[in-house]
């Protein structure tokens, strides 16, 4: 696919015109594979942690929620910033 944008953008730009415009495919929607593997990458990916709400949102094309930026954990899903807390409280960490 390199080979097929690198020609194109010769083929039809001048040199000038080389410095705003480009040729170049996505494809990562032909990589996205089937809405169930996704869906539960995703699941993993909140529930771990390193995904919030909105980053799926946003890798699905779908606008932003309210408060949709969080970060939780697995488990009791705490965000990530009370974690410290909730140890602490228990007497585990000092």
């Amino acid at each position: 696919m390199v080979r097929i944008e690198q020609s194109v953008n010769k083929a039809l730009f001048t040199d000038s015109e080389k410095s705003k415009y480009y040729v170049g495919f996505i494809v990562e929607g032909l990589l996205r594979g089937d809405y169930a593997s996704r869906m539960q990458g995703y699941a993993i990916g909140i529930q771990n942690g390193f995904l919030s709400p909105n980053d799926v949102r946003s890798l699905e094309n779908m606008n932003a929620i309210e408060h949709g930026d969080v970060y939780a954990m697995n488990g009791n899903m705490l965000n990530l910033e009370d974690l410290g807390a909730y140890i602490k409280g228990r007497g585990d960490v000092k």
